[in-house]
């Protein structure tokens, strides 16, 4: 017997008089179950894989399409194309396998992004852990890969399930800082992986940094194309021993907790080299050899080694060279796209010598100068507590680009849209920056005039107004200048009292002052208050008599000073070497001259103007008189006599390298029990204005 049909009701039409009757529309009807199985199952494919388990228990049709839908479904997502979201929450091992068995084909399962899983089972106790997943995992024959953001999880996979590809962007998620021990990842070779991001995840409204994992070592993974360390901790003493990633496109390294020990790093530059499809560099806080790349590049560029770069991105790298970066901008100069350098490279010989190599960049578009990576510029940490968690021992000073660099730059990149300048305090009129327009024979178009009027206008108001902060739209491009302060010279300043409040600073970082001062100085009064004072440097006071102002020695300086203090902080940290204090007790000890230091003098002449340097830096005397080696750079048209010395001139490319040279010295100090200063200060003296009027300076 059928269901009984409901009668229709008639109501009457018009007034209460009576007039014809109409049937009154029937209660809703069901057109769902109405709907054939197929048509149901294609409606599927379209809704979150939520809403259609939902459906079983809606009616035994909606039940049997879903039971159908399921058996034939190749392909699942559990977060509805919501990869940053999680799954559904409410699994266990059991409602999980259940799940899945009843999808004996599946092929692809996305958005397995669980928010907690038990490491393992207990027994009594349901709950949803890794070995429940593996299991439900292991019920679908025909799965070739899964998607997912947690750690164990893919590792496990990794480890029972080989033949099971992770899908899309691997992106951990269970992250802190500092980096606990459990959070731990072993990647072995056999990983069928495309994509790997081991990275920070940032909360926008808390900006609270969530860190990585432990990582032992990057072995060589055949199918990674595109690979992202961030505050990963590599556990091993070769972490990059078997490193070669033949497929990898991408490369990004920042901020990592690795050796400090800048050979470990010479098998990671070579598997790069190999990768002959790299098209994104970045290499953040990495304490790579200074003049590896340089030596790499040459032998692999020929066989297409870096030539297909689009992005190249050098940030705190603590030993890199300005060859090195040149090397990798001359090899990839058609595809590069991007550049952004860390402030100790941005300097003007690196674009005059690019100017140089009468290169094109045809589809070069951003240019980052001075550049910091983000996290340190809002980190709350110090620079000892980073060091202390095992990042990389760096420290930034301004970069030393001025105004005749930044012409150079707009010559080489000539379509350059987009320019980015960071804390290079030696910029001072944007009129310089730009070169001006060809004439041909002798006229120039009327509309270019008309622009250039417009551009130095904008130029005028902004350096007026925006001060430090100076921004320049234009032209279908952008500049964007940030904290490049102007530096007047002050006449009435109490010099004595401004060192002594610099230098009673904690010594965490190198220091050099640079100061003009407009009226003759007690150099003998200067020299007992800085060597005979409370400061835990090693001190160099430099007298620069060159007119107009000349900073040959001033660059050479920056050069080789950092090398000093990374050689005394190498032997302190690792070879137990006495550190040098500077208490009051130790100078009640040392009344008079030399005040307890070695204190020696250095002289020589600069284009027919003198110079003198009183120091007592270690280390510097013989590496002056060392010869060169292999590694010698040939940067300075000037010979080096002439000029306070560099260490880096003649190959002395890391502390490393200089230890080898200085042994002796270093024997004679540790028997005498001499101690050493970590850091080293530079007090740089242009006596241009010492007769009270100021001299126009091109670089100031």
């Amino acid at each position: 017997m059928g269901p009984r049909r409901k009668a229709s009701k008639l109501q009457p039409v018009g007034g209460s008089g009576g007039g014809e009757l109409l049937p009154s529309p029937s209660e809703t009807k069901d057109y769902i179950n109405e709907l054939s199985h197929e048509v149901l199952c294609h409606i599927f494919r379209y809704l979150p894989m939520k809403d259609i388990v939902c459906m079983e228990s809606l009616s035994r049709k909606l039940r049997e399409a879903v039971t159908l839908y399921l058996r034939v479904v190749k392909g699942v997502d559990l977060c509805a194309g919501r990869w940053w979201e999680y799954m559904p929450s409410g699994f266990t091992d059991s409602s999980f396998l259940l799940l899945l068995k009843k999808m004996p084909d599946l092929e692809q399962l996305y958005g397995l992004h669980p928010r907690y899983l038990d490491r393992r089972r207990v027994r009594g106790y349901e709950a949803f852990s890794i070995p429940g997943v593996l299991e439900a995992l292991q019920a679908c024959p025909n799965l070739l890969g899964v998607e997912t953001s947690h750690l164990e999880l893919v590792e496990a996979i990794w480890n029972y399930m080989p033949q099971v590809h992770i899908l899309g962007k691997f992106r951990n998620r269970n992250g802190a800082f500092p980096i606990p021990a459990e959070n731990k990842l072993t990647i072995p070779i056999t990983a069928k992986i495309q994509t790997l991001h081991l990275v920070e995840e940032k909360r926008v409204q808390s900006r609270k940094l969530k860190s990585c994992v432990n990582v032992p070592e990057i072995p060589c993974v055949s199918m990674l194309r595109h690979l992202y360390l961030k505050w990963v901790r590599l556990t091993k003493p070769q972490p990059f021993k078997d490193f070669l990633c033949v497929s990898l496109r991408t490369f990004v390294m920042r901020n990592c907790a690795g050796p400090t020990n800048s050979l470990k790093y010479v098998p990671l530059v070579t598997g790069l080299a190999s990768a002959r499809n790299l098209e994104q560099l970045e290499l953040v806080r990495v304490p790579f050899l200074g003049g590896l790349i340089q030596h790499v590049v040459e032998d692999s560029w020929r066989s297409g080694g870096f030539r297909n770069l689009h992005t190249i991105v050098f940030g705190a790298c603590k030993n890199a060279l300005e060859v090195d970066l040149g090397y990798l901008i001359i090899t990839a100069a058609r595809r590069l796209h991007e550049l952004r350098i860390q402030p100790s490279l941005t300097k003007d010989g690196v674009f005059s010598a690019l100017k140089m190599a009468e290169l094109e960049f045809p589809q070069f578009e951003t240019l980052h100068l001075g550049y910091v990576d983000e996290f340190l510029l809002q980190c709350k940490m110090t620079h000892s507590e980073l060091v202390k968690y095992g990042l990389a021992d760096v420290i930034e000073n301004p970069g030393i680009i001025t105004d005749i660099g930044i012409k150079v730059v707009n010559e080489v990149f000539t379509n350059i849209k987009y320019l980015l300048i960071y804390n290079c305090p030696h910029l001072h009129n944007p009129h310089h920056w730009i070169t001006a327009p060809v004439e041909v024979n002798g006229m120039e178009d009327e509309e270019e005039e008309e622009e250039e009027e417009e551009e130095e206008v904008i130029l005028e108001e902004d350096n007026m107004e925006a001060g430090p902060r100076i921004e320049l739209k234009g032209a279908g491009g952008e500049v964007r200048v940030e904290e490049a302060a102007v530096t007047p010279g002050c006449k009435k300043l109490d010099m004595e009292q401004v060192l002594d409040q610099i230098l009673r600073m904690p010594p965490e970082r190198n220091r050099i002052i640079y100061m003009r001062p407009m009226h003759q100085i007690d150099t003998v009064a200067l020299e007992r208050q800085l060597f005979q004072g409370p400061y835990p440097y090693h001190i160099a006071i430099v007298h620069e008599f060159s007119n107009p102002p000349n900073i040959r020695n001033k660059v050479r300086i920056r050069s080789w000073m950092d090398t000093i203090a990374n050689i005394s902080q190498e032997l302190i940290k690792y070879e137990f070497f006495p550190e040098a204090t500077r208490t009051e007790e130790d100078i009640k000890n040392y009344p008079r001259y030399p005040w307890g230091r070695d204190i020696y003098t250095l002289e020589g002449m600069v284009d027919g103007a003198p110079y003198s340097m009183i120091t007592d830096f270690p280390w510097l005397r013989t590496l002056r008189a060392a010869d060169p080696n292999s590694y010698a750079r040939y940067d300075f048209e000037d010979d080096e006599s002439t000029t306070i010395y560099a260490p880096r001139r003649k190959g002395q490319l890391s502390a490393d390298i200089c230890m080898e040279t200085i042994g002796e010295e270093i024997s004679e100090r540790r028997q005498s029990k001499r101690g050493v200063f970590q850091r080293v200060v530079v007090l740089f003296l242009h006596h241009c204005d010492t007769p009270g009027d100021p001299v126009d300076d091109d670089y100031i």
